[in-house]
Formats: C-alpha cells, sequence, structure tokens
C-alpha cells in the first residue's frame, strides 16, 4: 500500500509540472520578452540619481544579440498552449498506437474528473 501511495505521488507530480505548473509558469512569458521592460540582466551599472538620460536608459540594457535570444526564449516557452489537459491538435498525434493512448488518456481524465464532481 505504501508503494502505491508513493507511485500516486509520482505520478500526480508529474502531471502537475508537465501541466498546470509549466501553463502557470511558461504561458505569460511572453509578456517578459520585451527587454526594454523587462531585461533579463543589466550591463551597466543604475544611475544613482533620478534624472536618467535616454543614453544612460540604453547602455543598461542588453546588446541587440542577446534581446533577440531573450525574445526567442521566451517565445518558445509560451509557444505550445493547451487549454485543456489530454486535449491536442491532431498534427501532434498521427499514428493509431498515439491515437488509441490519447484516447485511453482522455478517457481516464474524464473518470477522475468525474470522481471530483459532488
Amino acid at each position: 500500500d505504501n508503494k502505491l501511495s508513493t507511485l500516486v505521488d509520482y505520478v500526480a507530480a508529474i502531471v502537475w509540472t508537465g501541466s498546470a505548473q509549466h501553463a502557470a509558469v511558461n504561458y505569460p512569458q511572453l509578456l517578459l520578452a520585451y527587454s526594454a521592460v523587462f531585461p533579463t540582466s543589466l550591463y551597466h551599472s543604475v544611475p544613482s540619481t533620478k534624472n536618467v538620460t535616454q543614453q544612460q536608459f540604453l547602455d543598461m540594457l542588453p546588446p541587440l544579440d542577446v534581446a533577440a535570444k531573450q525574445i526567442a526564449l521566451f517565445g518558445l516557452l509560451s509557444a505550445f498552449q493547451y487549454s485543456t489537459l489530454g486535449q491536442y491538435s491532431g498534427w501532434w498525434f498521427n499514428d493509431k498506437t498515439q491515437k488509441a493512448t490519447e484516447a485511453n488518456f482522455q478517457t481516464a481524465l474524464d473518470l477522475v474528473s468525474r470522481s471530483f464532481i459532488l
């Protein structure tokens, strides 16, 4: 019984991490891609006065190649979004085995979902 309980905990953690947690962490990442607003790091010290010139501001921002990599990274992190666990576009799974596995997964999710409905 202890082994089954441990297995259930591990599977739950994997499903959580690969679904809801991934969505919560990565879907909004594209909003952070604009490096002038959300730089991943500063490349010059922050001015000690409130009167910052445009050049001082620009000097703090990452170089163009680093900013482009930031945009690419955050775009990639937020690119794949699904609204319902187990519901995937037709182009993801093309062979019969994968389609059957997906259908079984959706059936199991439906049964679990129904067990939570009062």
